[in-house]
């Protein structure tokens, strides 16, 4: 899709408090008005990790 890392949505959500695709997509950046409905979707389910739980920051202490 448009140029979002995998290294730059860890960020957000460490750093920006990020919590879901639609807060990277419209808040963070403007990449909502590039990415499909999919690829949004994509980022949703990478930000809610790999058993629906939301990911958590790897700092958090």
């Amino acid at each position: 899709g448009a140029s979002l890392t995998e290294a730059e949505v860890r960020w957000l959500i460490d750093h920006e408090f990020a919590r879901a695709a639609d807060d990277i997509l419209w808040r963070r950046t403007k990449l909502g008005l590039r990415l499909d409905a999919e690829q949004a979707a994509a980022l949703q389910d990478f930000i809610q990790g790999p058993r629906g739980e939301r990911r958590e920051s790897a700092h958090a202490g």
